[in-house]
C-alpha cells in the first residue's frame, strides 16, 4: 500500500518521488458521520454525492481527497500523521 513505512524512506533517499495517503480516521469519521446524517436527514443529504460507474453497477460515494507525500513535505505530513521515519 502508498505511504508506508518503505515508501517514505524511499522518499527520504530520493529514490521515489512521491506516494498517497488516505487519513483511515478521516475516512471513519466521515463515514460514521454520513450514516448520521442520512439518519437524521430521512435520505435527504445535503453533501456532495457522486455516483460511480463499477461494472453495470452505479455506486453513490462521497470521496475524499488523497493526501499527497513528496520530499517538500514529508517531514510536516510525517508529523502530522503520526508517520515514523526511521
Amino acid at each position: 500500500s502508498d505511504a508506508e513505512p518503505s515508501a517514505l524512506k524511499r522518499i527520504q533517499n530520493d529514490q521515489q518521488l512521491m506516494t498517497i495517503f488516505l487519513d483511515v480516521s478521516l475516512l471513519a469519521h466521515q463515514t460514521a458521520d454520513l450514516v448520521l446524517l442520512n439518519i437524521l436527514t430521512k435520505n435527504k443529504l445535503s453533501i456532495k454525492i457522486e455516483t460511480v460507474k463499477y461494472h453495470d453497477l452505479k455506486i453513490k460515494t462521497h470521496l475524499l481527497d488523497p493526501i499527497v507525500i513528496d520530499k517538500n513535505n514529508l517531514t510536516q505530513k510525517a508529523k502530522q500523521f503520526n508517520m515514523s521515519l526511521d
